[in-house]
């Protein structure tokens, strides 16, 4: 299996709440429907984010490297959810809890 078939089921188990599904109990459910998406995020995932390369960076073996990147990846805060943090107003301050 490639990554990119990998990636398809992982998706596909996600959306369909099957996280414990095995490999054979999937079939080819997830081919049609879940593979194009998962070549489109990969695609976008092309470029980087300078935390990433940081990471991958520090690794001296390619496959090291490789999962470096990811790991920054999913560590890394969604700017919307970053935004939404800083423009959350506090409740302990009523002059900013509610606009003027």
């Amino acid at each position: 299996m490639t990554p990119l078939e990998a990636a398809a089921r992982a998706a596909y188990r996600k959306d369909h709440g099957f996280e414990n599904m095995t490999d054979a109990d999937v079939g080819d459910l997830w081919r049609q429907n879940y593979l194009p998406i998962a070549r489109a995020v990969i695609e976008a995932l092309r470029d980087p984010t300078p935390a990433m390369v940081a990471a991958g960076e520090r690794e001296t073996t390619p496959a090291g490297c490789w999962a470096a990147m990811i790991d920054a990846l999913l560590t890394e805060t969604p700017a919307g959810q970053a935004r939404q943090a800083r423009q959350a107003p506090d409740a302990s301050d009523p002059a900013r809890s509610h606009p003027p």
